[in-house]
């Protein structure tokens, strides 16, 4: 990193007048990732998009081996003064947060929180999206362009925690792709949209994960105020405000997510998957029920008429966000990763991203029932 560019990250981060905070989150950690956002926003900062805006680093949950190296990178990248912390439960994260906020921790260095020393190495940068040079090869109109290896996660802003997403490139354009999720090192426990005891619990709980998926997608495609409405709306819901009031705002944000052409524009025609692709992926949910042309826009405008329904009291359809395990019990991300890899190849590294986000594969379902600290993670090619 430049000396100019850490001089201006450190200005901006002196500007900013809150602390700007890295997260990480790892497979299975959502409760951990929600407290970790909603934490960060009450002490007036913000989630830093680059390690070089950052000045604290928050893992959230329990990361295996290769998502701790990946951590170790990014720690490396971080200009000082820097604080690292780890969260394992949503009920430690104030806690963790306030010792690593400037002035209430330790002078700046890695925090006491974080049970392992990083070694800030440079040897796993291409596991945050770096390219790296595999060859030359031919593109469409013969022109001899560089053939990249550009694996896309674990940790990206935006991304599903712990995905993989391992693209082959050529120009700007994937070429072929294959995605996996890293082993997870806490305990089994249920995926987090999943729970909810009472029907109204579930409702409340689906509809706060179809907002999620919302706030990810719109941040995506570059629209981060109504990302940041999307997921305040969803935190309202977590938090129990009553339903008539939150589904009042959703209705408002919601006109105004389907009044834009922008991202109209953006979603229109991306990612097609139509219901007989779905049945043989096995994807069931919002993604399956997406009306003609079953694009990425029908997938966004799914999620919002689902949210919507469910905050007026209808019932939790397919027993879960995404959807419904298969027969032999393969979760239903498993088919929306799956549809993701295979309608990547021909788009641009943007609209890949894009195309993720309007399936948004949730890598708690995948990790839920693995054994923990398992060396293997789950994988589509």
């Amino acid at each position: 990193m430049g000396l100019n560019v850490v001089l201006r990250s450190a200005v901006m981060r002196g500007l900013a007048g809150g602390p700007r905070v890295l997260l990480v989150a790892c497979p299975g950690g959502t409760a951990v990732r929600l407290a970790a956002e909603a934490a960060v926003g009450e002490r007036g900062g913000r989630l830093a998009l680059t390690p070089a805006e950052a000045d604290v680093l928050l893992v959230a949950g329990e990361p295996a081996a290769e998502l701790r190296s990946a951590v170790d990178v990014l720690w490396g990248q971080m200009p000082g003064p820097r604080r690292l912390g780890q969260a394992a439960r949503a009920r430690d994260v104030g806690a963790v947060l306030e010792a690593l906020l400037p002035g209430r921790g330790d002078g700046g260095r890695a925090a006491r929180s974080a049970p392992w020393a990083p070694s800030g190495g440079d040897g796993e940068t291409a596991r945050l999206g770096e390219p790296v040079m595999a060859g030359r090869g031919e593109d469409r109109d013969g022109l001899r362009l560089d053939v990249l290896r550009v694996p896309l996660g674990p940790v990206l802003p935006d991304w599903p925690a712990g995905l993989v997403v391992d693209t082959v490139v050529q120009g700007d354009v994937v070429q072929r792709a294959g995605g996996r999720v890293l082993p997870f090192a806490g305990p089994r426990r249920p995926p987090f949209w999943h729970a909810g005891k009472s029907p109204d619990a579930r409702r409340r709980r689906t509809a706060a994960a179809h907002l999620d998926s919302l706030g990810r997608l719109l941040a995506v495609a570059g629209w981060e105020a109504a990302a940041r409405e999307a997921r305040r709306l969803r935190d309202r819901l977590l938090d129990g405000e009553p339903e008539r009031g939150v589904r009042a705002d959703v209705g408002a944000w919601r006109r105004r997510v389907e009044r834009s052409r922008t991202l109209r524009w953006a979603t229109d025609g991306l990612g097609v998957l139509t219901p007989a692709d779905a049945a043989g992926l096995g994807v069931s949910g919002p993604a399956a029920r997406a009306r003609a042309p079953h694009d990425a826009t029908a997938r966004w405008r799914r999620w919002l008429e689902e949210a919507d329904g469910l905050l007026a009291g209808g019932p939790v359809r397919d027993g879960g966000p995404r959807g419904s395990a298969t027969v032999e019990g393969v979760p239903p991300s498993r088919g929306l990763l799956a549809a993701a890899v295979e309608r990547m190849p021909g788009r641009e590294l943007s609209a890949a991203r894009l195309l993720l986000a309007s399936l948004d594969p949730d890598p708690d379902e995948l990790a839920a029932g693995r054994a923990p600290g398992g060396t293997r993670g789950v994988g589509v090619r």
